[in-house]
């Protein structure tokens, strides 16, 4: 009877890790990329804003160092994607993001 109770806990625990990376899958999208100038230098502190009528009101990154962003937690749909910073012209982009996608997308701004 001991062996048997073994086993059975055994083949809980397997089925149990087994089953836990398909519970930590997400069906949200991502927007990453990376924000230049026209001469490709990487601009600091552009604030990149996302709209959606899929989405409570506005998500925002600010962009890094480097000039990247990452926006995640996103659900699919259609959306607005706005780049601003000071001295820099506005860019505006209409995007559709599907379920679990990963779009990068890059952006130059002009002065």
């Amino acid at each position: 009877m001991r062996l048997s109770i073994t086993r059975l806990a055994i083949v809980v625990a397997l089925i149990a890790v087994a089953a836990w990376p398909a519970a930590a899958q997400t069906t949200t999208a991502t927007i990453r990329g990376k924000v230049v100038d026209p001469q490709g230098l990487a601009l600091p502190g552009v604030t990149v804003s996302v709209m959606s009528p899929n989405l409570q009101g506005v998500r925002s990154a600010v962009t890094s160092d480097n000039g990247d962003y990452v926006l995640t937690g996103l659900p699919s749909g259609s959306y607005d994607v706005v780049f601003e910073l000071s001295g820099f012209q506005r860019v505006r982009r209409s995007i559709s993001l599907a379920p679990t996608q990963d779009l990068p997308l890059e952006v130059e701004l002009g002065p």
